[in-house]
């Protein structure tokens, strides 16, 4: 979907979860794997909840830039 020309400027949100294992990948690990550069990948734990209120702050002020 993301080769899509319509969809390259989409705010696009990625938790790299589990960020409390210690083998968990980093987030420059989760941007190479994926091939996602240019797009927000927030290191995330959700059994703590630490990161989640960062990603979706960034996530809804890229929406509010659209209007």
């Amino acid at each position: 979907l993301l080769l899509v020309d319509e969809l390259r400027k989409v705010a696009l949100l990625v938790f790299a979860n589990k960020q409390d294992l210690p083998q968990a990948m980093t987030v420059a690990q989760v941007s190479d794997g994926l091939c996602l550069s240019g797009y927000y990948i927030q290191a995330s734990c959700a059994v703590s909840g630490s990161g989640l209120v960062e990603g979706l702050d960034w996530l809804s002020k890229q929406i509010l830039k659209q209007f």
